[in-house]
């Protein structure tokens, strides 16, 4: 019975390890795009304290130079509602930067666009959560639609 739970806990750690690596190989926002005098403000994610993709997100916004506040709230309904973003829309974590809110893992290019340009939007999202968007594991498969909102009515920002 103590080998079978030695092995258990050896294969645990192990998993937490290759994900660990796995996480900053296929992770490094940083490398992807340069640093944006934009980025050098603060944002305040908006997230359930058990979301690990939502805390990868956070981390890569610091990497970026992001001066990043982390609220954990058990229900996220009332920040989505303030911000009228569609329901059919809503991610895991909301973020508000620069007077926008950021809906999703959305890739800092779109970021950097919105803060950089100051378009008159509400925010934008990346609808799901795609595989290889900022904060999830695995490589992007496909290009990604980032929409804006404004009053509650979407278009497209951009494709990244």
């Amino acid at each position: 019975m103590l080998k079978m739970i030695k092995k258990i806990m050896l294969a645990s750690a192990l998993i937490a390890v290759v994900g660990t690596i796995g996480w900053f190989l296929f992770s490094k926002p940083d490398q992807v795009l340069p640093t944006s005098p934009a980025f050098n403000t603060e944002a305040v994610i908006y997230k359930t304290l058990t979301c690990g993709c939502c805390e990868n997100y956070a981390n890569d916004m610091r990497k970026l130079g992001f001066k990043v506040k982390e609220v954990n709230l058990e229900d996220l309904t009332s920040v989505k509602e303030k911000h009228l973003i569609p329901r059919e829309m809503q991610t895991c974590h909301t973020v508000i930067v620069g007077g926008y809110f950021i809906e999703g893992h959305v890739p800092f290019e779109a970021v950097k666009k919105l803060l950089e340009e100051k378009p008159r939007i509400d925010g934008i999202i990346l609808p799901g959560m795609p595989e290889g968007s900022p904060g999830m594991p695995g490589l992007k498969k496909e290009q990604f639609t980032v929409y804006s909102i404004t009053n509650g009515t979407t278009a497209e920002f951009m494709v990244v």
